[in-house]
């Protein structure tokens, strides 16, 4: 089963946050370690290409595109 690329980006991420500046000599292997365990679930999960969306997704975003006060994203709706 192939997992969302976003959902691998994330939990990368949050193992791999590199919040302080980091020498030389322990980046790249920390680099080359998180690219390799990256690679690694690739292979093994599966890499998606795009997003999966599923229904209730949809559903919540198109209540939420409906219940949106519109003027607040475009400066001109309904009066351009």
């Amino acid at each position: 089963m192939k997992k969302n690329a976003s959902q691998n980006g994330r939990k990368i991420q949050s193992q791999y946050t590199l919040r302080n500046k980091l020498s030389l000599s322990v980046f790249l292997p920390t680099t080359e370690q998180m690219l390799m365990e990256w690679s690694n679930k690739s292979v093994q999960i599966g890499f998606a290409t795009f997003p999966t969306v599923t229904v209730s997704q949809e559903r919540e975003a198109w209540q939420w595109l409906q219940n949106i006060d519109k003027n607040s994203i475009f400066h001109c709706y309904g009066q351009c």
